[in-house]
């Protein structure tokens, strides 16, 4: 036994396993993920697995042969010998990612043969999910795929081992003998026997009832009809789940207990893969219908909590309203907090907040309109009910026995006026009058509503007309009761029509209002859950049980059905259940399912085709002109004609792939399984309605085309189109109410009264309660979302998902289709000719554009109907208020700017706005919120809120920290907050405001640190006294023992002032690390010498802390030391390790000058006192920063910075070389390819030496890996839709003007090419370029005519590296300097014409040069390439060292430094800079710990290697000029432009078609014009200028010491003119904003196919005779690859600038703020607007120059738009966008 035990020991930590000898076997790899990672790393289960995998119980896998049956197993396939999953002990449990790859060999022999299928069984105790298997080298077959994606439990759980097949497609009669037993019995164990409750792990797909929505048991109130089964109440049927019945009624299923609602019964595949987020939405949305209601009941109905005014309503969405402290109390005993607030938005548990609805982001009025009414029934939420009107009066279809006379009372009279001139006959036979019908569906139970329930409700018909302009108008709105005498006697009506003043605007406002109560409620109830829910469901359970995985028509439908069940399953649990969140927020209340049963019964299957509803609700008509032989009656309809084209791109993918499949009917009529499928759909699935006459027969391949249609359309786009509209149009209750609670107000009425003296109070009494709309409104939040890991329309989750060529050459039909279909929504929104796309509202009708984003998009079409499916990553995110644009609503008595609201003057807003992002754990991006504060009993009390962020949230809850705080609170030391006055001095206190009565945080102790939020808000009361006057400022003293970071303070009713708020944004660290407590200030703005005088010492005294003043060269920073000092660039080396890591310091010297970098203090180097040292690597993210300029870590940060120093040294070159031995080649570019499609594998040794040094979680980020074997990334957008455009001449040169670095190309002005290098130095460096080598090439000019003509350009790479070849050559890199001819060619671009490529002169100065000319054949071609891949080395490390590093990085930060330093944050230079330099600070220190330190990734991955930095410093020294980082300068120096008056920006380019040029003048020009226009605000002539005693000491500081080394330089602003203020802020701000993203966030898109962009060369040009040219001529792809840079330092460089290229979640964009109370004057704010409109013209002008054919640079042969210098953007990988800053 223990000798086994050993073995066994043995072979799960190595992986080996004895087998008999066999000499046949292949590989293969498993990718699964285990329980422990799903469940939260369930560590008893990972434990238990580990021990069994000891005793031998493993996982075990065998093939099945699909060619040789065995005859004694009943002819089933043969079954090859067990393999089991190795290294299953020894695979690290990853934290932060799913996947872990397992290796498997097989034995194999022929009787195997080609392997059809896998049988596997789990010996764990734990079940895992399996996502693929992939098999290598099969014999015969190469590589075999088969996709799982399922649950695999312990064997112990099934009957029969689990079977996977092929991802091969086959009919039922085309299966492979051996393969059909498996296929069939597969089937039969998913269909189960229908007997008793079904476990987790059950795979039983079976029908039943509605029957389990009311829960008898707990009394009759919770009773409901059972649903299907009757001709009563048909229904479709739902997933069974085999429960108990319920003791009051066995005909009712019970229902599960609340806790365990997660665990409902659904097959396990077809439940959530459950992170944790999702687990938080199922209990808030429990918690809110089980424990929340009987206290709403108890809180809110006696007594409504009423909105008072549509303020309040819009509070939900700016400052939140409050929750009574009782209710919050009592549901607190039974619901975690945590879990509260994902729906309860919270500073505190006090506030309910949630995000702005589309609806009235733009316009917060435009839904009251008439139009706009009309046009959501076009183009809203829900745009499916409207019909042509084809009778006048509107009729009824109700029984005239049941219902008596229910004819519509409109008559001609009431629209006659309105009808544009025509008659009522002339309009509708000119399809000109539209009805939105709600009367016969509502009327049956609108007494029972109205009697039963707290709704008051009217059965409604509206009529609209048809304006020439395209629009609708209503024209009147009927709204009825039925009589009071009884049903049979009919109804009573009333008609209201459109009014604009008085009482009657207000009656139709509220008319329009029960209009949409009833539209919401069909949306919900019909629209949505019944037409694509529940229908669905029984789609999804018969292709289950009827249709094998490997059947077409499985394959086909499969991805629609993901999700469905289990949300529906939720939904029966929490949404539409007794008494659940529907019942509770929609006006039927307890009759809402049963009045969708009565709606199903006239439920059609093939009218949910799209033509076909269109054409019976007369919105379309048969016409064969027509696109798709399709007319709309409305033209512009937006859901109908993006709808065709969905519908019909659907249907030609559906025709294609069944027409590759069936190529006759013959074969659809004898597919068994289909026939079953089909039959068991309609007789079961649909079972009520199984004998209607309208279910297509299935017979012919045309009826499986048009049913497969409707499905995937169902499913798909009407799911879409109908539920993630929720939020953007109904999260504004107002707009879309759900209920009404009391009828109109009748004349003489004291509800008629209150409609003429308080129309908007008597308008929030009809509609929605105040606790329904914020429930209401929480969960059409939830449901309108798109998960971060959505699979849209036209797309799979995986690659592999059929074997079939055709049938993926259909599908990539269709997903381009879906492309063109989305351009052609984009150009229609534009249309201004089409008015109902937009609206007043301003909401493009974007619910049918095919993709979306993650979060509250109102665009995107997923695969499947899905409400909902969340993933929380349990990570540390950055916590940021979100961007907002500087017109947002501020407060109550905002005024209008642009159509925008603007914080008023009287607004008094506090800030100190040095900012740093904290770290937290959050379910969601934390925003910054306003809270409301009950107004203040006595008039000497101000009552105030702190937000803040506890240190133990903000670090992991830190429970020490958390427990000290606790007692330092209990010992009476507390956080203390004193405000001080703006106007009242204190001569006994030097003049300072005076400082009121200290006042303390309350309830410390007892407030729960939340998990799932960031923020704790605490009370806070001050005592006021009039010698206090108007607060200017405030104090803070932290006592406890840990710092936090604080948000916001917020004073109620402040004398004279009212409300007055704090934006803070510190990190406040306890008292005794300061000499000072701290101070904040109001977010007023003054010059220096207009400060008010209570404020003055406190502001200077500021400055000084800041600056250190008191510990200048006193020793190394602490993190709560606020200081900004400078310092050399001296810790690049590390002279203690040895002489090859010393480095020169850079900066003070002329030898090698350099821009100032932040203080630190450390000590000096033992071998060098001059250089300081650098931190041990494991601190590298702790190197000083002022702390409120650290990083607020996403947990990407951490990822970022520990993968990146975990490469740079542990990857390091000389430690692989002693590793490896070798350093691995890419032997093809096929190899290269790999990176991004299978990857590349890594050696053993090395991945075990990398294991050993650092986690697994943090080389995963750059090693994106199964298991860690393979490295993977994102394809580059350069190949991404031509693979070999990047090798073209237009492509390499349209780069220099549209690539990475398109900022070096310069105008040539002589010829030959010249060198201003010093002849007595280097020799005669004169270019060897003759007017042989490009006299041909020129279209007929001469080379002085091509000169003169502006049509010669270079790219010179020669002076600048010359000097340093000899060096760099002498290490493994082989070099040349480099010049590059190109000519503008007629059509714009430019063409290379000669490469010159030179070395230092090895007998002495001078060079030797060698002439490069295209060619196109031959040997010749291949050296050309070369030639080309030395200019883009040069090109890449310029840019990096150059363009990138030095240029922004490095320059703006001596910046950074002196504006902290010398400029207060309230000197209005400083609010406008200060944005600007958001992490460039961190980003520097943190680079010179890992990327340009000595060894680090830039030395590692760029050619000059250990000279980089020392290049950088000479090119600082020889190149940079402040008043040239101009960008209009810029062009004119390098020739690129020339000063023109009568042209944009004053500047001329010379090459028109120069994208970096063009756009980056549009977006210098917005920035000067805002800078203009801000400067000149405050400073109104130069003499203010020049005696503003801060900004002369901030620009004289910057100069002197910031840029000290080129203090001397005469061409420096001398800062006396408001000119001169206004060029050098633009500089700033361009250089830190649209330079750096162009030149950055090209990186990977770019040079992310590395032989695009390669970094390094390795050996010089083949010469004739040499064996490298001998393998140039024969394998020049080998030749290439072993030239540039090699495999692992391309790994390096691709991962570190794929890295670089992110935008994060929480970017920060030009022309955006952090904060929305940054300032109080007006006029700044409006510039501020309009800076940011120009922006957003900037924008839309790229994009359509991006979409000119005639700008052929804009695109290039690489297909590749140009959007480097797209002021917004997306969080990711995405090529575009302008951050603030310096930022990454």
């Amino acid at each position: 036994m223990l000798h086994n035990l050993a073995h066994n020991l043995l072979d799960a930590v190595t992986g080996h396993h004895h087998n008999g000898g066999s000499t046949k076997q292949f590989t293969g790899t498993v990718v699964l993920m285990k329980k422990n990672v799903l469940d939260f790393n369930d560590f008893n289960a990972s434990v238990l697995d580990r021990v069994h995998e000891l005793v031998g119980q493993r996982v075990s896998l065998q093939l099945i042969s699909a060619v040789n049956a065995d005859s004694e197993n009943g002819l089933k396939g043969k079954l090859g010998k067990p393999a089991y999953l190795e290294d299953w002990i020894s695979t690290i449990t990853p934290l932060t990612a799913g996947d872990s790859a397992y290796k498997v060999t097989f034995d194999w022999d022929d009787e195997i043969g080609v392997p059809g299928a896998i049988l596997i069984k789990n010996n764990h105790h734990s079940q895992f999910y399996l996502k693929t298997i992939t098999l290598e080298n099969v014999p015969g077959e190469g590589t075999v795929h088969f996709v799982c994606n399922s649950w695999v439990y312990p064997a112990e759980k099934y009957t029969k081992d689990r079977i996977f097949f092929v991802n091969k497609t086959y009919l039922p009669s085309d299966t492979p003998l051996p393969l059909q037993q498996y296929r069939q019995e597969e089937l039969v164990h998913l269909r189960g026997d229908g007997k008793g409750e079904l476990q987790e792990y059950d795979r039983v797909y079976d029908y039943a009832y509605y029957n389990d929505l009311g829960n008898p048991d707990k009394g009759s109130d919770y009773a409901r009809q059972t649903l299907g089964g009757t001709s009563e109440y048909p229904y479709p049927r739902r997933g069974r789940t085999g429960r108990a019945p319920t003791e009051s009624d066995p005909s009712s299923e019970s229902r599960i207990p609340l806790l365990m609602s997660l665990d409902i019964y659904v097959p396990r595949d077809e439940r959530f893969g459950h992170l944790k987020m999702s687990d938080f939405l199922a209990y808030a949305l429990k918690s809110i219908a089980q424990f929340i209601r009987p206290e709403l009941e108890a809180l809110f109905d006696p007594t409504p909590n009423e909105f008072d005014s549509f303020e309040d309503v819009l509070k939900l969405y700016e400052g939140g309203i409050e929750v009574p402290e009782g209710f919050l109390k009592d549901i607190g005993d039974n619901i975690p907090l945590e879990m509260i607030k994902e729906i309860f938005r919270t500073d505190g548990a006090q506030f309910l907040k949630f995000p702005t609805p589309q609806v009235i982001k733009e316009n917060r009025l435009a839904w009251r309109t008439d139009e706009e009414f009309a046009r959501e029934m076009l183009a809203g939420v829900n745009p499916v009910n409207i019909s042509l009107l084809q009778t006048f009066p509107p009729v009824s279809t109700l029984d005239v026995n049941v219902y008596g006379d229910q004819s519509s009372t409109i008559t001609e009279e009431h629209i006659k006026n309105y009808l544009d001139g025509l008659t009522v006959e002339e309009a509708l036979k000119s399809n000109k009058l539209f009805l939105l019908d709600h009367h016969d569906a509502l009327m049956p139970y609108v007494r029972r509503i109205n009697s039963n329930t707290s709704s008051k409700i009217y059965a409604s018909r509206t009529l609209l007309f048809l304006k020439s302009d395209g629009t609708l108008k209503p024209l009147v709105i009927e709204l009825s009761l039925p009589h009071p005498d009884g049903d049979e006697h009919g109804r009573t009506s009333s008609v209201f029509t459109p009014a604009e003043e008085g009482v009657e605007s207000s009656i139709w406002q509220l008319a329009k209002a029960y209009v949409a109560v009833n539209d919401s409620g069909v949306h919900q109830l019909i629209s949505h859950w019944l037409n694509t829910h529940a229908v669905c469901e029984p789609v999804v359970i018969a292709t289950n049980r009827q249709l094998s995985v490997v059947h077409p028509i499985y394959k086909l439908l499969h991805p629609h059905f993901r999700d469905t069940m289990n949300m529906n399953a939720l939904a029966r649990q929490i949404l539409i259940n007794a008494g659940g969140i529907l019942e509770t927020t929609v006006f039927p209340g307890r009759y809402a399912m049963e009045m969708s049963s009565i709606v199903y019964k006239k439920w059609v299957f093939p009218e949910q085709a799209l033509p076909a509803d269109l054409i019976k609700r007369g919105m379309a008509v048969k016409d064969e002109s027509a696109p798709h032989g399709l007319r709309l009656v409305i033209e512009d309809y937006p859901y109908g004609a993006d709808g065709l084209k969905i519908w019909f791109a659907i249907r030609n993918w559906v025709e294609d792939y069944c027409s590759f499949y069936y190529k006759s009917d013959n074969i659809v009529q004898k597919d068994t399984e289909l026939q079953s499928w089909w039959k068991e759909l309609v007789e079961q699935g649909h079972g009520d309605k199984k004998d209607e006459p309208w279910w297509p027969k299935m017979q012919t391949r045309e009826e499986l085309i048009e049913a497969c249609t409707i499905i995937i359309w169902t499913s798909s786009a009407l799911h879409a189109a109908v539920n993630f509209g929720q939020y953007p149009y109904a999260g504004y209750l107002p707009c879309r109410p759900t209920v009404s609670r009391r009828f109109m107000p009748e004349k003489g009425t004291p509800e008629y009264d209150e409609l003429e003296s308080n129309p908007d109070k008597a308008f929030l009494k009809t509609i929605t309660a105040q606790f329904q709309t914020v429930l209401g409104i929480a969960l059409i939040e939830i449901l309108s979302r798109h998960s971060t890991d959505e699979v849209y329309l036209g797309q799979r989750d995986t690659p592999n998902w059929t074997a079939d060529a055709e049938a993926l050459q259909a599908f990539n039909r269709f997903g381009k289709k879906l492309a063109e279909i989305e351009e052609k929504i984009t150009n229609m929104n534009n249309d201004e000719n089409l008015k109902n796309r937009v609206g007043k509202v301003e909401v493009p009708y974007t619910l049918l554009y095919p993709t979306g984003e993650s979060g509250i998009a109102g665009k995107g079409i997923p695969n499947s109907t899905k409400m909902l499916h969340f993933k929380f990553h349990q990570t540390l995110i950055r916590t940021k208020p979100p961007p907002c644009p500087l017109g947002a609503r501020l407060s109550s008595s905002a005024v209008a700017v642009n159509g925008k609201l603007l914080v008023p003057a009287g607004f008094v807003s506090m800030t100190n706005v040095r900012r740093s992002r904290p770290l937290t754990v959050s379910a969601t991006s934390s925003s910054q919120s306003t809270t409301t504060i009950d107004p203040p009993s006595d008039a000497n009390n101000i009552k105030g809120t702190v937000v803040l962020m506890k240190k133990n949230l903000l670090e992991l809850n830190d429970l020490g920290a958390s427990f000290k705080d606790r007692v330092h609170e209990l010992l009476g030391k507390a956080v203390s907050l004193r405000l001080v006055s703006a106007v009242n001095t204190d001569p006994a206190n030097g003049n300072r405001g005076k400082v009121g009565k200290a006042a303390y945080l309350e309830n410390w102790i007892g407030k729960v640190t939340p998990l799932t939020a960031a923020e704790c808000a605490f009370k806070v009361n001050f005592d006021w006294v009039e010698k206090i006057g108007v607060p200017g400022a405030f104090i803070i003293r932290n006592e406890h023992a840990s710092e936090f970071y604080l948000k916001s303070l917020t004073l109620e009713n402040v004398p004279g002032k009212g409300r007055v708020h704090f934006d803070c944004n510190s990190w406040v660290y306890p008292a005794d690390k300061y000499k000072k407590d701290r101070v904040f200030f109001t977010n007023k703005t003054y010059l220096s010498s207009e400060t008010p005088v209570g404020l003055k010492k406190f502001r200077e005294e500021e400055l000084v802390t800041l600056r250190g003043d008191d510990v200048v060269g006193k020793g190394e920073l602490q993190e709560w030391d606020r200081v900004y000092d400078y310092a050399y660039y001296n810790d690049l080396g590390s002279p203690d390790k040895g002489e090859k890591y010393a480095r020169p310091i850079l900066g003070g010297s002329a030898k090698f000058p350099y821009p100032r970098r932040g203080r630190t203090g450390r000590a000096a180097n033992l071998k060098d006192p001059k250089s300081e040292r650098p931190l041990p690597l494991v601190k590298g993210l702790f190197v000083y920063v002022p702390r409120d300029e650290k990083f607020g870590h996403l947990k990407m940060s951490d990822l970022i910075a520990y993968a990146l120093k975990s490469i740079s040294q542990i990857l390091k070159p000389d430690e692989l070389a002693t590793l490896l031995g070798h350093q691995k080649e890419f032997d093809s570019l096929e190899d290269v390819l790999k990176l991004y499609e299978g990857g590349v594998e890594l050696p053993e040794g090395l991945l075990k030496f990398v294991r050993s040094t650092t986690p697994a979680e943090t080389v995963k980020e750059l090693f994106r890996t199964d298991g860690e074997r393979l490295l993977k990334f994102p394809v580059p957008q350069v190949i991404k839709e031509d693979k070999s455009a990047w090798r073209t001449d237009e492509e390499f040169a349209r780069e220099m003007l549209a690539g990475l670095n398109p900022v070096s190309i310069c105008r040539l002005q002589e010829f030959p090419p010249a060198s201003k290098l010093d002849p007595h130095v280097y020799g005669d460096q004169t270019s060897k370029i003759t007017k042989e080598h490009i006299a041909d090439k020129l279209d007929g000019l001469s080379i002085d005519e091509a000169i003169n003509k502006n049509k010669l350009f270079i790219l010179d790479h020669h002076d600048s590296l010359m000097p340093y070849l000899e060096r760099i050559n002498s290490t493994s890199v082989k070099g040349y300097a480099s010049r590059t001819l190109l000519f503008l060619k007629n059509d714009g671009t430019l063409k290379p014409l000669a490469i010159e490529l030179s070395l230092p002169n090895p007998g002495g100065v001078g060079c030797t040069s060698e002439v490069y000319t295209p060619a196109s054949q031959g040997v010749e071609s291949h050296i050309w390439q070369l030639a080309k891949a030395y200019v883009a080395i040069n090109d890449s490390g310029y840019h990096q060292l150059v363009s990138h590093w030095l240029r922004t990085h490095a320059v703006i930060e001596p910046v950074i430094i002196a504006t902290n330093r010398q400029l207060s944050a309230l000197h209005p230079i400083y609010k406008l800079l200060h944005p600007h330099f958001r992490d460039t600070m961190n980003v520097n220190a943190v680079a010179r710990q890992i990327l340009i330190n000595a060894g680090g990734v830039l030395e590692n991955t760029v050619f000059p290697a250990k000279y980089s930095m020392e290049w950088s410093s000479v090119m600082y020294k020889n190149s940079w000029v402040f008043p040239e980082q101009a960008l209009p300068k810029d062009l004119i120096k390098r020739g690129m432009a020339v000063e023109d008056s009568s042209a944009s920006h004053g500047v001329r380019l010379l090459v028109e078609d120069y994208p970096y040029a063009a756009d980056g003048l549009e977006i210098w020009s917005a920035i000067r014009t805002w800078v203009e226009e801000y400067c000149s605000f405050y400073f109104k002539t130069d003499e203010v200028v020049q005696k503003d005693s801060e900004l002369q000491s901030w620009w004289k500081e910057l100069r002197e010491e910031g840029h000290g080394d080129k203090k001397d330089e005469p061409w420096w602003p001398k800062m006396q003119t408001v000119e001169e203020l206004i060029e050098s802020c633009t500089i700033i701000i361009w250089t830190a904003s649209a330079y750096h993203a162009a030149i950055n966030f090209g990186q990977y898109p770019y040079g992310g196919y590395p032989a695009n962009r390669p970094s390094i060369s390795r050996r010089f040009m083949p010469k004739i005779g040499t064996p490298e040219y001998e393998q140039l001529k024969k394998n020049p792809e080998k030749a290439f690859l072993e030239t540039v840079t090699p495999q692992l330092q391309t790994l390096l460089g691709m991962a570190s600038i794929e890295i670089l290229s992110r935008h994060s979640a929480d970017e920060i964009y030009l022309g955006q703020r952090e904060s929305q109370e940054w300032t109080a004057d007006i006029k700044v704010l409006e510039a501020s607007e309009n800076f940011r409109s120009k922006l957003k013209a900037v924008g839309e002008r790229v994009t359509k120059m991006n979409k000119d054919d005639k700008l052929k640079n804009r695109t290039g042969p690489a297909k590749m738009p140009y959007t480097l210098l797209y002021p917004t953007s997306e969080p990711g990988l995405t090529g575009k966008g302008i951050p603030n800053s310096v930022s990454i």
